[in-house]
């Protein structure tokens, strides 16, 4: 109800004017609720200040509709009443008296605010029209939407006008004719807020489409249908890729050719399009699958259109496309914000446009991508690296956001050469790319001779056998080729370029130190063939010549791993030696990390320590199948029997079709309603006396004769004892900071439910989470959900305490159970 009070009354106010009404007068301050002529009417200070120390000033009136209306008459009269008739026959704390008159109040919160209000005006606007709208944002929509619907804004700024006419300086009482005023414009506010056609108006009409996002009316020159845009046969792709790269040019995979000509007849409603996932090995020829389609369009000459967007993961690499692309003939252009370009104009349109990934998602890119969009020019985006939306989000908040790339309703196609099977439906989730075609490749090359070197452990040991290693392999390194030392810290990488006499590249350099030492490497300047680096030299980095890789030390993860490996031997013939040397230590390790860190370092741990052929485990992790060396006719690694065989041709798998509706609305109204379970059930624990008996009988039906089964106290409880419980609770250790480990909420949500400076969640959560031990419903729930052996202690216990993003915040697996046990239960009372 105060999300609704605040969108019936019309032009929204800000937060503090809905927070504080009052039903009934205070010594200081009036109320705020009347009845007028039938309607109730909420009058409120214009004054920010003023309506909250007791002066008076310009008075606002908003009336609300009859629904509305009868439902606050029904919460004064009736509600508040028996609020307090049970809290004195129960003996349960209630509101103080202090704090009755106002509207919004709890005992537990106190007086409601405008975080609050915003809070549930999210789950509410999430739910029904899949955007997420605070009180600030809504406001904001609000008054753009009166500047922009004839009718409306001009009869309330009339309107308006005579009741600014009617004031002077000083206070004015609200009159029957100013009253009268506020209720036209609230009337006209009704009027709109009831219109379902999307017709609001003389101007022109938008289009709809049932149960999506309205989109905007297109270009004649370009329009969405897809099918009256030009289309290429597959014999002329062939063609102009080679008049692109030269004669010479072919595919370098067949999936590369498919992901080609597939993407190239990727529909375009503008709503819901097509989405593709092309899995290409490291120097698979990824660029290509962006650069073809804008050179193809370049060359047809299509007048103003269409643009291609790409998304990359650095600026860096923003400036090598951008530079690649207008070598090959390519209207290319990097977006940048105009804070950063120092400028007020609009940049212009181009075939190709690629931006960082921290650029876009920020407001001016989705503004600039909106007006092309409207224009009816944009035709695709691209997401390069799109593996990183799971692996390197737990540092990088920001590449989480990208799943607005969604909101701009074109065809997707994300680009990677490192998902591995194991984590496809994580990505398929967190990416709402559940309904992609995807085009995979064999993702391991055969051009890699893999090595994990034991040392004696020691201070120096590694170190010590990587300048041996060096020097054994001096002479066998051309006057062209180039060799990679990966370390663990930056520590480590200054002392070995030290001792081995080349230089260092890591994240504390500057960025033009950085460019300084890399271009050195490139050009060999003083004899320099070796690098010392951090991981960041991997992600993008596309240098030709590089025949040598070791890590000092395991790598932290497979994926860096075999991301790191595959900067080299790209150019035909060559060979790259990739050697791992190891004391047999574990480096540091986060153990809050999220699962998709776990099984990238467990990956690690296998290729490393298993009895098996190291190419076995590789394709295995990444492409779900076990083949050696030998089979596929690769570089032998130091366990290669030798054996050969025909490699894997790759996989190639669809995905039915697909209704129109914007993926991303879809998302953001199922996860409001998903929220919307959570932070009820959340309220309804916390007044029962056992949590779990609670959740075991809404498991089991919710039976009226079967209630008696719940009405004792947590203490109490015989199913899940609270000794075994406090035992097990005791053993657990949250990462610090990550969440209330009294109730393993996290602090905000955890900061709502505190009484008197105690956690009100307390034994509340927590056991819910425990009833994996003594309810195999609850075990195969989360089995089935998470793939989780509930029944191994240690392994359950790590694992919920792992870091998991969820509704846009960093939580825990453990509240990941608690929360599908709720929608599980949803589901149940809803069938």
């Amino acid at each position: 109800m105060f999300p609704v009070v605040h969108v019936w009354g019309g032009q929204p106010g800000r937060g503090p004017e809905v927070s504080t009404l009052k039903h009934c007068d205070t010594e200081q301050l009036p109320k705020n609720v009347f009845i007028f002529d039938g309607q109730v009417v909420l009058i409120t200070d214009w004054d920010k200040s003023k309506g909250l120390n007791g002066k008076q000033g310009r008075k606002v009136a908003r009336f609300l509709p009859e629904g509305p209306s009868l439902i606050i008459v029904a919460y004064i009269t009736w509600l508040l009443l028996f609020e307090k008739v049970l809290h004195r026959l129960s003996g349960i704390r209630g509101p103080s008296e202090a704090i009755n008159p106002w509207l919004w109040k709890s005992a537990e919160k106190g007086l409601w605010d405008t975080a609050k209000l915003s809070k549930q005006l999210a789950l509410v606007t999430g739910a029904q029209i899949g955007v997420q709208l605070t009180v600030s944002s809504y406001r904001h929509v609000a008054i753009e939407m009166g500047r922009r619907i004839k009718g409306l804004i001009v009869q309330q700024v009339e309107l308006e006008a005579a009741v600014a006419d009617s004031d002077d300086e000083a206070a004015n009482p609200l009159t029957g004719e100013i009253l009268l005023n506020f209720r036209e414009i609230s009337r006209l506010w009704h009027q709109f807020l009831a219109r379902t056609d999307g017709d609001f108006g003389n101007r022109k009409r938008r289009a709809y489409n049932n149960d999506s996002m309205p989109v905007q009316a297109t270009s004649p020159r370009l329009p969405l249908d897809s099918d009256m845009a030009p289309r290429y046969e597959d014999a002329e792709i062939d063609a102009r890729l080679k008049r692109m790269l030269g004669e010479d040019a072919g595919w370098k995979t067949p999936q590369q050719r498919d992901g080609m000509y597939r993407i190239m007849r990727l529909e375009n409603n503008g709503i819901r399009s097509e989405l593709l996932i092309v899995v290409l090995p490291t120097g698979g020829g990824k660029s290509i699958l962006f650069m073809l389609p804008a050179f193809m369009e370049e060359e047809r000459g299509t007048g103003g259109g269409p643009v291609s967007i790409v998304v990359v993961l650095f600026v860096s690499l923003v400036q090598d496309l951008v530079l690649r692309a207008r070598e090959l003939g390519i209207d290319c252009m990097e977006w940048r914000s105009d804070i950063d370009q120092e400028r007020d104009e609009q940049q212009r349109d181009a075939r190709l446009v690629v931006v960082s990934a921290d650029v876009a998602v920020s407001e001016g890119f989705t503004a600039y991508v909106e007006s092309i969009r409207g224009r009816g020019l944009l035709e695709r985006v691209f997401f390069d690296e799109c593996h990183t939306a799971i692996m390197d989000v737990s540092y990088r908040e920001r590449l989480g956001l990208l799943i607005g790339l969604h909101r701009f309703g074109c065809p997707l196609v994300m680009l990677t050469a490192m998902l591995p099977v194991s984590m496809e439906d994580w990505f398929r989730e967190r990416m709402l790319a559940q309904e992609a075609t995807i085009i995979r490749a064999p993702t391991m090359r055969v051009n890699i001779r893999y090595r994990v070197d034991q040392v004696r452990p020691g201070k120096t040991a590694i170190e010590d056998e990587v300048v041996a290693a060096m020097k054994a392999i001096k002479g066998r390194i051309g006057t062209a080729q180039r060799r990679v030392i990966y370390c663990r810290s930056i520590k480590q990488c200054e002392a070995i370029a030290a001792m081995v006499g080349c230089k260092a590249y890591h994240s504390k350099l500057t960025r033009e130190a950085q460019v300084s030492t890399l271009q050195d490497w490139v050009d060999r300047r003083d004899g320099q063939r070796w690098i010392a680096a951090t991981t960041g030299l991997g992600t993008g980095v596309d240098i030709k010549g590089i025949v040598g890789v070791i890590h000092t030390g395991p790598p932290f993860g497979l994926v860096d791993f075999v991301q790191q490996t595959g900067r080299g031997g790209r150019q035909r013939g060559e060979v790259i030696d990739s050697v791992i040397m190891t004391d047999g230590r574990a480096g540091w390790v986060n153990k809050f990390g999220s699962d998709i860190d776990h099984m990238n370092r467990e990956g690690v741990k296998l290729f490393i320590k298993d009895e098996g052929y190291r190419r076995l485990v590789l394709r295995r992790f990444f492409d779900g199948i076990e083949l050696c060396c030998s089979d596929m006719r690769a570089e032998y690694c130091d366990r290669c029997s030798g054996e050969t065989d025909e490699a894997d041709g790759g996989e190639y798998r669809e995905e039915g079709k697909i209704p129109v509706v914007n993926r991303l609305k879809e998302s953001v109204q199922e996860e409001s309603r998903r929220m919307t379970r959570l932070y009820s059930w959340l309220d309804r624990v916390r007044e029962v006396g056992c949590s779990v008996c609670f959740v075991k009988w809404h498991i089991h039906g919710a039976k009226e004769e079967d209630i008696w089964r719940m009405e004792h106290e947590r203490k109490d409880c015989k199913l899940l004892k609270q000794k075994d419980f406090d035992r097990w609770q005791a053993s657990l250790r949250f990462a610090d900071y990550e969440c209330c480990w009294e109730c393993g909420l996290p602090y905000n949500w955890c900061s709502v439910g505190r009484v008197q400076g105690k956690c009100g969640y307390c034994n509340r959560i927590l056991p819910v989470v425990r009833m994996v031990k003594v309810s195999e419903r609850v075990r195969g729930l989360v089995r089935d959900r998470f793939g989780v052996d509930c029944t191994d202690e240690q392994v359950y216990r790590e694992w919920i305490k792992r870091i998991r993003p969820m509704y846009g915040l960093s939580m825990t697996n453990g509240l990941a159970v608690w929360d599908e046990i709720v929608q599980y239960i949803a589901r149940k009372e809803k069938d």
